[in-house]
């Protein structure tokens, strides 16, 4: 199975880099992905996808969401949550990769509001956490699609 993951997020913009960061830990870690940087406008990234012809595309980005208890999860477009700042929104990117591929996943990484605001790098100690958790729920991924291949 070809699989690839598109990861999006601006590192100007402290936590909602965190899409960007754990690309880079699977990268470094899962040598069977190929990794897609999309940064603040993964809509770019798309044609490079498609000519990598995957089966399967992960969707990585910030998201923002009013359940304090969410940290890492699989997601559809639901009611309540803010899934990034780009100008084409997550789920109609998605839609629209999953025209050339069979299976499309995103993986929401829940950040605080006020820890991507205004200009700065690196993640906030929530940043961190959140990272960690987005790992592990990749990691869980990563088992059941290899337990199919």
């Amino acid at each position: 199975m070809k699989k690839a993951i598109l990861c999006v997020g601006n590192e100007l913009r402290g936590d909602d880099a965190i899409g960007i960061e754990l690309g880079k830990l699977i990268e470094r870690e899962y040598s069977d992905y190929k990794v897609f940087y999309g940064y603040d406008t993964p809509e770019d990234e798309v044609y490079a996808i498609k000519t990598y012809e995957p089966d399967l595309v992960l969707i990585i980005d910030a998201a923002v969401g009013d359940d304090d208890s969410l940290e890492a999860e699989f997601m559809q477009n639901e009611a309540g949550i803010a899934f990034n700042t780009h100008t084409l929104p997550i789920h109609i990117l998605a839609r629209f990769i999953g025209e050339f591929c069979p299976k499309v996943l995103f993986l929401a990484l829940f950040i605080k509001p006020e820890n991507f605001a205004g200009i700065r790098q690196g993640l906030s100690n929530h940043g961190e956490k959140i990272l960690k958790a987005g790992f592990e729920k990749f990691k869980q991924l990563n088992s059941i699609l290899n337990t199919k291949d």
